[in-house]
């Protein structure tokens, strides 16, 4: 069973994420920010995290150069809200920075689990 991580601020969203991913059949860990998911990952092997670019404390593109340098590294997919002004650029900008796939909110539990799927199906 794959390993998942969730670290968003939101915490309906982080709740309905690690939901669907549940119902997915996944072993799931939630994080309210960037330092807490850096902290699960080091205490348990996960495979990939869901992770909110704009956060308090550490902002998501921090948290992703800091997953990136532990081995193994998991495989990230970084969420955004807004539209197609100014949040929408940090998803380019992860995706950039060699963010997996970048999914912008809102995010429907189908693709959600199809990205999860082709990501963990993927070397």
């Amino acid at each position: 069973m794959a390993t998942m991580l969730v670290i968003d601020d939101n915490d309906a969203l982080r709740g309905t994420l690690r939901a669907i991913l549940a119902a997915g059949r996944y072993e799931v860990y939630a994080a309210g920010n960037g330092r807490a998911g850096v902290a699960c990952c080091q205490d348990q092997p996960i495979d990939l995290v869901i992770l909110d670019l704009l956060m308090p404390e550490e902002e998501g593109l921090t948290t992703m150069r800091t997953l990136w340098a532990m081995t193994p590294s998991p495989k990230i997919i970084a969420i955004a809200g807004g539209g197609y002004t100014g949040r929408l650029r940090f998803l380019e900008t992860a995706a950039m920075l060699g963010a997996d796939r970048t999914l912008q909110q809102p995010i429907r539990a189908h693709d959600l689990l199809t990205t999860v799927q082709e990501l963990l199906a993927e070397p």
